[in-house]
């Protein structure tokens, strides 16, 4: 009789055996999946992260008639303008009017904050006729220890930055001189904004 039962009995080992590890064995490989960053899953914004994320109040803005500038409740793509403008801010100028467009139907949540200080190259009049366009002054000095200070990899000055209606300012992108490398970058920002948009509920 126990040479009858004995098969039986490890046949059904072998099968609560399996069943164990059908369920344990997935958690185990996702677990060192996520350890070793072997999908490199987690890494989901195109920009480079800044952390933690640079509040605009420290950067002193303000508008035209000298007044500290209120940004709240909408999201900004920011570009600050640099003294010179050379290949890649040439590329900006295009750029910044192009991502707002390709945001369609969310581009109501989105500006477009050009940061400009007294030593800045002049904003193009058709971009400043823009509606979702708005300048802002800052000390340059200023502007660039601040952003030095957030951890803002050179050069600080002539980047587009991403900031949400909190005012906090949280991924960074240079933009490239090259036309068809600056459309890819531009097209990083609207990635990324578009995933901020999505899950976000303010602005």
């Amino acid at each position: 009789m126990s040479s009858s039962v004995s098969p039986a009995r490890r046949s059904s080992r072998w099968v609560i055996l399996a069943l164990a590890l059908s369920f344990i064995l997935p958690f185990v490989f996702g677990h060192l999946a996520y350890e070793r960053g072997w999908f490199g899953g987690g890494v989901t914004n195109k920009g480079e992260l800044i952390t933690p994320p640079l509040a605009v109040r420290d950067l002193a803005l303000s508008d035209a008639g000298g007044a500290a500038a209120d940004l709240s409740g909408r999201w900004w793509i920011v570009y600050v303008v640099p003294d010179v403008c050379d290949a890649a801010c040439q590329q900006s100028w295009q750029a910044l009017p192009s991502m707002h467009a390709g945001l369609g139907r969310e581009r109501g949540r989105v500006g477009v904050l050009l940061v400009t200080s007294a030593d800045s190259a002049p904003v193009p009049e058709v971009l400043r006729r823009l509606p979702a366009v708005r300048q802002v002054s800052a000390e340059r000095s200023l502007l660039a220890a601040r952003l030095g200070s957030a951890g803002v990899p050179a050069p600080a000055i002539g980047r587009w930055f991403i900031m949400d209606p909190m005012g906090w300012i949280m991924l960074t992108y240079l933009p490239p001189p090259a036309s068809d490398a600056a459309i890819l970058k531009a097209q990083d920002v609207l990635d990324d904004l578009q995933k901020l948009l999505k899950v976000s509920r303010i602005g």
